[in-house]
């Protein structure tokens, strides 16, 4: 027994020499700052306990818990600082064998996520934003990163520094407003082997980015299109793209149709009519600015087409109107619908109503004053609606007026009398009127008050009464809404009245100027009531006489020089008389033409000579005086011709030309001037000198001045050339 105890412990000295073994685990610890952190030092193969001391290869302060479990140390850091980062070397003794292990301590910090600043404000588009992030406490900070992220991407980024506590990384940008809505991530991570990945990164929250901006890409669309028929459907839609989300309008010219605050998108949809083809306008604001889109809608005319017959339908009372409604261009059925307009909304009407196809009849009977007034016929199709009417006016003016003077018989004109006009049931009373006239004279028009039923009306008018035989007319117009006629009618009344001559007369036929020969017919008129006596006189002398008419004439067949006269016409009656006169004139060419040279055709030099010439004719003729030799001519209105002072120059031959605007006639005669023996008086040979120098310095222009002269002036005559030395003067005088 003994034997086998001293092998048992022979075998286990044996094992134990040589077989000691020290474990530390981990074998690389990493410890999270400020938390907990364990070691711990095994001994296998030690015979007796051993023992375990944990120093640190530096000789630093071992700052930790050490506990004993049998043949393992436990070393707790707790907290774990700065201080236990390092080597660290666990020593064992079993007997008098030494042995150790040694493990290395690591120490990190990654405490908080990561803290982003700047996103406390509205960031506008365009315009540089700068947003901070912070991550403190950061250990060992060489080997932490800080980066931006969006989406996943890293935009930014920036490693730690040894010896460092905090990162901050800034991230600056112009914001793009396609960006607003997307989201920045702030990402802190620690590069350490064996760090596991949840104590590796930590994230910031996530910056929505908002970027500021005004409107844009503001739009209006419209729904099926810019054209539409009448009575379709339109949608309206106005979008933009704005932050913050603007306020959004729709309007049409100016007409706020719909409106949204802070909306990116608003619609308004309607029932298409005419009046809605117009300009519409998307109008998108917010604080930063505006903007708006514009289009155009169009909307075509519905074929639908509505039309009452007769527009006005004017009728009798207690007789009946038809009015008919016909319609266009409905595809579908159409609803129809009668009312009458004369109280707000309409009063609907449906007796007499009938419908026929595309047409409604609505039959009015026995109509009364109550109803007249305008009837609509209202047509609804495809949710399109027409409306057309007509007016139903009722009359009544049955019969012709009846006119007659309270006075009766004839009346003397200037005398005034009453006469009346009455016309039996008119309605209405106030389109009626009366009116009086008398020829082209046109007399007060009498108007009535309203009356419900119809009614006997009549005027009384004061009349002057007036020659001329014109009745007396009063007409009865009824008057429809818009002022023309309905209907007329009108009687006359002709009142005898007397009056003296008027208007009298005295004509010539063909002309008051006829040429001597010609016929030519005297004609008196006048205008009397009764018929006056007509009384045709020349000169006093009575031609004719004519009693109780209106006319007279008297005719010369063959009219003489002697027939030019002045003519009166007498008109007389009981009333008074009028009398008018006239000259007639019996035209002719100059004849019978005489030339009388006083004191004889031979004279002495220096004596003066005077021409005397007479014609017949009508009217009564002109006459010049030419001398043949040079051609210088001397008128005269009255056929006398003065030449003073003549000398023997002046003798040759002379032409008389007596003319009218009919002809002319012509008589030569022939004066000599014999020569002087005896010596010029000197008064009479200055006259001479001076006459001579006259017509010396007037020859040029004299002969065209005496053509224009008829009557009155003195004219000097150059009896030969201007180069003569002596000349006595040759002038005509009109006596």
């Amino acid at each position: 027994m003994l034997g086998l105890v001293c092998v048992i412990l022979s075998v286990a000295l044996l094992c134990h020499v040589g077989a000691l073994r020290v474990d530390v685990s981990p074998t690389r610890a990493l410890f999270e700052l400020g938390r907990r952190g364990q070691l711990s030092c095994s001994v296998d193969e030690c015979a007796v306990p051993p023992t375990i001391r944990w120093t640190p290869p530096d000789d630093r302060p071992l700052r930790g818990h050490v506990q004993m479990l049998d043949r393992v140390s436990l070393l707790t850091l707790d907290p774990v600082e700065r201080e236990h980062e390092g080597p660290l070397v666990c020593q064992v003794a079993c007997g008098a064998e030494r042995k150790s292990a040694k493990t290395s301590v690591g120490v990190y910090a990654l405490p908080s996520d990561p803290a982003v600043a700047g996103d406390d404000h509205p960031v506008r588009e365009g315009e540089e934003a700068t947003l901070t992030c912070t991550v403190r406490d950061v250990y060992p900070a060489e080997m932490s990163t800080l980066d931006w992220l969006r989406g996943g991407r890293v935009l930014s980024g920036i490693v730690g520094e040894a010896g460092a506590t905090f990162l901050r990384a800034n991230f600056s940008w112009a914001p793009r407003r396609e960006e607003s809505g997307q989201n920045l991530t702030c990402r802190a991570t620690l590069r350490l082997p064996g760090l596991a990945a949840e104590r590796l990164v930590r994230e910031s929250r996530r910056v929505q980015i908002g970027v500021m901006a005004p409107p844009a890409n503001t739009t209006l669309w419209l729904l099926p299109g810019q054209e539409v028929v009448e009575g379709g459907h339109v949608t309206f839609t106005c979008r933009s793209d704005a932050n913050p989300p603007p306020r959004l309008t729709i309007s049409r010219e100016g007409t706020v149709l719909a409106s949204s605050d802070s909306a990116f998108s608003l619609s308004h949809s309607l029932v298409a009519q005419r009046p809605d083809s117009a300009h519409y306008r998307c109008d998108a604001a917010n604080a930063l600015g505006r903007q708006h889109a514009e289009r155009q809608v169009v909307v075509a005319a519905h074929p639908l087409r509505v039309e009452v017959r007769p527009q006005v339908a004017p009728a009798s009372v207690s007789s009946q109107a038809l009015l008919t409604c016909t319609i266009w261009g409905c595809p579908t059925s159409a609803a129809f619908a009668w009312t009458r307009t004369e109280a707000e909304g309409g009063v609907p009407v449906t007796d007499g109503v009938r419908v026929a196809a595309s047409e409604s009849h609505l039959l009015l009977r026995d109509l009364r004053p109550r109803d007249r007034g305008r009837y609509e016929c209202r047509v609804t199709c495809q949710n399109v609606t027409r409306t057309d009417g007509a007016t139903v006016v009722l009359y009544s003016l049955p019969s012709d007026p009846v006119v007659r003077a309270e006075d009766g018989g004839a009346v003397p004109a200037g005398r005034q009398i009453r006469i009346r006009c009455h016309v039996r049931d008119v309605f209405p009373t106030e389109r009626l009127r009366l009116s009086w006239s008398s020829g082209n004279v046109s007399l007060p028009v009498r108007t009535f008050s309203p009356s419900p039923s119809p009614r006997n009306v009549s005027a009384v008018l004061r009349y002057r009464a007036r020659p001329g035989g014109e009745p007396l007319n009063c007409e009865a117009r009824l008057l429809t809404e818009s002022g023309a006629v309905w209907r007329s009618r009108k009687s006359s009344l002709l009142l005898e009245v007397h009056y003296p001559p008027r208007n009298t007369r005295l004509s010539a036929s063909p002309a008051p100027e006829v040429a001597e020969g010609r016929r030519v017919t005297l004609t008196c008129r006048s205008d009397g009531a009764p018929l006056p006596t007509l009384v045709l006189r020349r000169e006093g002398a009575e031609l004719r006489r004519s009693a109780a008419v209106s006319w007279l004439s008297y005719s010369l067949t063959a009219a003489r020089l002697r027939d030019s006269a002045h003519y009166l016409c007498n008109a007389s009656n009981e009333l008074g008389w009028q009398e008018v006169t006239s000259r007639m004139l019996v035209t002719a060419p100059p004849r019978n033409t005489t030339v009388l040279v006083l004191p004889s055709r031979k004279v002495r030099a220096g004596q003066n000579v005077t021409v005397r010439c007479q014609s017949l004719g009508s009217p009564p003729p002109e006459f010049l005086l030419t001398r043949t030799s040079d051609g210088t001519e001397l008128p005269s209105a009255d056929g006398v011709f003065r030449l003073v002072g003549v000398t023997a120059r002046h003798s040759g031959l002379y032409r008389v030309n007596a003319s009218n605007a009919l002809g002319y006639q012509l008589h030569n005669f022939r004066l000599s001037v014999a020569e002087s023996d005896a010596a010029t008086p000197p008064s009479i040979s200055a006259a001479a000198v001076v006459g001579s120098l006259a017509l010396v310095g007037a020859a040029i222009v004299l002969s065209e001045c005496l053509r224009r002269s008829k009557k009155k002036g003195f004219y000097q005559l150059a009896p030969t050339a201007p180069t003569a030395p002596e000349h006595h003067a040759m002038s005509a005088s009109a006596t």
